[in-house]
């Protein structure tokens, strides 16, 4: 038996664990289904990793399985009287036009961006659209078409190293590859983002008062602009289980972010000021963030999980970072059913386990809340209700629809934490 490269037998794995994931008639994966999927003819095999790999499975699938109804059982009432999500995600009456632009970031590289610009006799409102790794800006232009029409001002970008392009481009050989790392940057792109905004159509847009709206690793660039600081050192430590031969790391999310550990940027800090609101979908946070960083977030910041998220587990990427926020204005969404793509616009090529159900609603309800969350810290003209009213604060609200329905809360304190996720070593 050969020993497969590692890039080659890690490319391998991946495949068998998303057709094997795709093909599992009862929604269960199993250890033989994966490695019947394996499409090389040879596998070497460490025992205490297969051991470990049959272990994460199994913990994992319960897990996804419970994180709803574990958050829901905290005590979850009706919404606030007279809310109605699917009210917030009807259009708006505002006209728009559609302006595409490109600039050089400060890091010398070409960013593509795209703005609508509402019709309005005041400066309107702006809110950045960030996407995630190898997603277009495309995937996202419903929600911006949606607040547009609604009055807000809207930018949104592809990002130079992390786009679908870019990435195909680098496999192709007719892009570069970026440095390690590269990714860490991508709030400064936002930043500067919001500079040529205000440059072009500063008498028609508040570029004073932004929202940030990014998904998956956009969902990170939200985060780092709503103030949490980069945590190197709990990165490296958080990556120290990759370098265990004895171990497997299932978390996509981490893997990504354990690329290059020890050759990391000295910034730290990429809170932009100008951004008083934010909404993470998805969001890829740990390691990159501590419990100690996402305690700086200093502005509203909504962060969406999706139960059935295997690319960003929601345990680990949004749940435990969450529970470590202090901002009292912040709201966490838990979406039973919803995958890491649930919320993106596109072709429904990929396997159903990885689209999730009803895409088409789940658009609706991020429409809905984005729009709720916007307007409540955003408009200065009659700001809208809370999603969650002072008295349900302890225990959050439902709304949605099946086969997607939402647990919305504000408070997620530790041991709160780990009735929902029962496991001591995810909590901070």
């Amino acid at each position: 038996m050969l020993d497969r490269p590692p890039a080659v037998a890690q490319a391998a794995v991946s495949s068998a664990l998303i057709q094997a994931a795709a093909e599992a008639g009862d929604g269960q994966l199993r250890l033989i289904d994966v490695l019947e999927a394996y499409p090389l003819p040879s596998l070497g095999v460490n025992l205490a990793a297969v051991q470990s790999l049959a272990e994460q499975i199994s913990h994992e699938q319960n897990l996804l399985s419970q994180l709803y109804p574990r958050m829901l059982a905290l005590g979850a009432g009706s919404p606030p009287d007279g809310f109605s999500l699917e009210a917030w995600a009807g259009s708006g009456q505002r006209h728009f036009s559609t302006e595409s632009f490109g600039f050089v970031g400060r890091d010398g590289s070409q960013v593509e961006a795209l703005a609508y610009l509402p019709q309005a006799p005041a400066p309107a409102p702006l809110v950045v659209l960030a996407p995630g790794l190898n997603t277009e800006m495309n995937a996202l232009f419903y929600l911006g078409q949606h607040l547009a029409s609604h009055g807000y001002a809207v930018a949104a970008l592809n990002f130079p190293f992390t786009s679908g392009q870019a990435i195909q481009a680098a496999i192709r050989g007719t892009g570069t590859i970026p440095q390690p790392n590269a990714w860490y940057g991508q709030p400064h792109t936002v930043s500067d983002l919001i500079d040529q905004v205000q440059s072009r159509w500063g008498e028609r847009v508040r570029t004073d008062a932004v929202g940030v709206l990014g998904q998956s690793l956009g969902g990170y660039t939200a985060v780092a602009l709503a103030g949490a600081s980069l945590d190197w050192d709990h990165l490296k430590q958080g990556c120290r289980a990759l370098a265990d031969p004895a171990r497997l790391v299932l978390n996509p999310a981490v893997i990504w972010q354990c690329q290059a550990p020890g050759e990391v940027v000295e910034r730290r800090d990429f809170r932009d000021p100008r951004v008083r609101v934010a909404v993470a979908v998805n969001p890829v946070t740990n390691p990159i963030f501590s419990a100690a960083s996402m305690a700086d977030v200093a502005v509203p910041l909504l962060v969406i999980a999706g139960s059935q998220d295997v690319f960003a587990p929601a345990a680990s990427q949004q749940l435990v970072p969450y529970s470590a926020i202090r901002q009292p204005d912040s709201l966490l969404v838990m979406q039973q059913h919803g995958t890491h793509l649930s919320f993106l616009d596109g072709p429904a090529s990929l396997p159903a386990i990885l689209l999730g159900p009803d895409r088409a609603l789940a658009r609706t309800e991020l429409r809905g809340l984005s729009l709720a969350f916007f307007d409540r810290h955003l408009r200065t003209d009659g700001p809208a209700p809370a999603l969650v009213p002072s008295a349900q604060k302890e225990g959050g609200v439902t709304m949605g629809a099946d086969p997607l329905p939402l647990v919305v809360r504000s408070q997620l304190s530790r041991q709160k934490l780990l009735e929902v996720v029962q496991d001591p070593r995810l909590t901070p």
